[in-house]
């Protein structure tokens, strides 16, 4: 009995420590209304993209995985950089680009497909909705810091002023006001019409760019996360992609 006894605990011994618990698997999300609005000193995340996955995919990855989701709501930077060391299992939602494809497994299934926008001043662009980048040629344009940056940035010499801080719709309207920037740029048209029309901007307005191509924003996982899993999520996203885009148009009507 007691050489049986002892080659259970050795057995014990052996097994990963974590066998016994469950998984946890962390998720973080990049600022931007209607999908997701982060209020300061606020541990749960709002907006459409909490409210999709909480019921469409985190109840599955716990059924099928075991798995524990928590939300991540540090920075965008920070963000970025825990997804690249791999500390963070996913990130939604971001612009998948060549240099990015490098460091991270983005999802196949195309949450947005678009071409970026401009927050300018009532006035600018006069009887314009839409403009061509080239009509951006030396001008300066407000960034937020740790977003994507499109390529015609360098091709018309147009330059950058980064935007932080817990208020960026004031921050970008006070730019705006004061001249200091031609406009901000924003890559979902969603984003910029829940920025201006939720916070009243009425001296603003939003101009999509044309004659670029469009970028993919999708959700983003860390490298080496496993094959069956992220197929898992893909195929939960395409399912209820249909279900996502109606939780954007209620969010802006």
């Amino acid at each position: 009995m007691l050489c049986r006894t002892y080659v259970v605990a050795v057995l014990i011994n052996l097994l990963p420590l974590g066998i016994f618990a469950k998984t946890s698997f962390r998720v973080g999300l990049v600022e931007g209304g209607p999908a997701a609005i982060l209020k300061a000193r606020d541990s749960t995340p709002q907006g459409a993209a909490p409210i999709f996955f909480e019921k469409y995919i985190f109840p599955e990855l716990k059924k099928k995985f075991d798995l524990e989701v928590s939300w991540d709501l540090s920075p965008a930077p920070r963000l970025f950089r825990e997804l690249s060391n791999g500390h963070l299992d996913m990130l939604c939602f971001v612009a998948k680009t060549p240099e990015r494809e490098k460091l991270y497994a983005f999802s196949s299934v195309e949450m947005f497909h678009e071409t970026g926008v401009l927050i300018v001043h009532m006035d600018s662009f006069p009887g314009k909705d839409s403009i061509p980048p080239q009509d951006l040629t030396g001008k300066t344009i407000g960034q937020l810091i740790g977003t994507y940056i499109p390529d015609f940035y360098s091709l018309y010499k147009v330059k950058i002023l980064e935007i932080s801080g817990d208020d960026v719709s004031q921050r970008i309207s006070d730019l705006v006001n004061n001249k200091r920037i031609d406009g901000a740029f924003i890559l979902l048209q969603e984003t910029a019409q829940y920025l201006v029309q939720s916070n009243n901007l009425k001296h603003l307005k939003v101009v999509k760019l044309t004659d670029w191509p469009p970028v993919t924003v999708t959700a983003a996982y860390r490298k080496d996360i496993d094959p069956a899993l992220k197929s898992f999520i893909d195929d939960l996203l395409r399912k209820h992609k249909g279900q996502f885009e109606e939780l954007i148009k209620s969010y802006m009507k």
